[in-house]
């Protein structure tokens, strides 16, 4: 940042909560305008995503999101934007391509967190569309981990395939197996930990990802940091030089300055 910006200091407020804490998401960006802060990178969960970008909006707030997927955020206003793709659109692809791989009936296992109700609900019409069945369609609560209810249903309805939801792909997927229900697993983005944590019962799942770091990246963020690449890290590097760049290239930090020349960024 210091290279692309002519050496101008740069003071970081940095404010983080475990899940999709709506109310530490506001509260936080009540404190960034009290403290005159008005570039935000952020959030990383759709619902409290959701929750902040009218407060962002309503105070000319630049706000610069590495992956919420979920198009209302970025409609809000055009102080607003998202480096992600929109879910719903990768989602009913996913839901055409369940179907066009051979399966005529679906269970849907998701979440009623907001990501992942797009997500669902998307690959069901996907599906739908293509001329499938959905036979079992179950939005789970956050942080629900136990899934016997779900997993008797799948076995009582025996679809030809599963969509499972993201963040707890690994619970679900071990929870099929000792279930012995091999049926092919289809996800939305998957990741070395979940994998891990699986124990085997993700091998062969079939994974969407919008997400494609260059093996440059991969090689600097893994010698940076000594671990594996991380989930959408190569998202927030994006939106950290796309902020400095704006500041270069327009010489200020005023965000309504910086939001009219990012609309103009390919």
């Amino acid at each position: 940042i210091k290279k692309k910006n002519s050496g101008k200091k740069i003071n970081i407020n940095y404010q983080d909560n475990p899940g999709d804490d709506k109310t530490a998401a506001v509260s936080a960006i009540h404190n960034f305008k009290n403290q005159g802060i008005e570039l935000i990178i952020g959030t990383t969960w759709s619902g409290s995503a959701l929750a902040v970008a009218p407060i962002a909006c309503n105070n000319h707030m630049l706000m610069v999101a590495p992956g919420i997927g979920v198009k209302e955020f970025e409609q809000e206003c055009d102080y607003i934007f998202s480096l992600w793709m929109a879910d719903e659109d990768i989602s009913k692809l996913l839901g055409k391509k369940i179907y066009g791989d051979g399966h005529r009936t679906l269970a849907i296992l998701g979440s009623q967190q907001a990501w992942e109700v797009i997500q669902a609900s998307s690959v069901k019409e996907g599906f739908i569309g293509a001329g499938g069945k959905v036979v079992v369609y179950e939005l789970s609560t956050p942080e629900q981990k136990d899934f016997k209810t779900e997993i008797l249903k799948i076995k009582q309805s025996k679809p030809d395939a599963i969509f499972s939801q993201y963040i707890y792909q690994d619970l679900i997927a071990k929870q099929l197996k000792q279930a012995n229900i091999g049926l092919p697993i289809y996800v939305e983005l998957i990741d070395e930990g979940r994998v891990k944590n699986a124990e085997g019962a993700l091998e062969g799942a079939i994974a969407t990802s919008q997400i494609s770091p260059t093996p440059e990246f991969i090689n600097k963020f893994q010698t940076e940091y000594a671990e594996p690449l991380s989930l959408g890290a190569e998202n927030g590097y994006d939106a950290v030089m796309l902020i400095a760049d704006a500041i270069n290239k327009t010489g200020s930090t005023d965000p309504t300055v910086l939001k009219e020349y990012i609309k103009t960024v390919k």
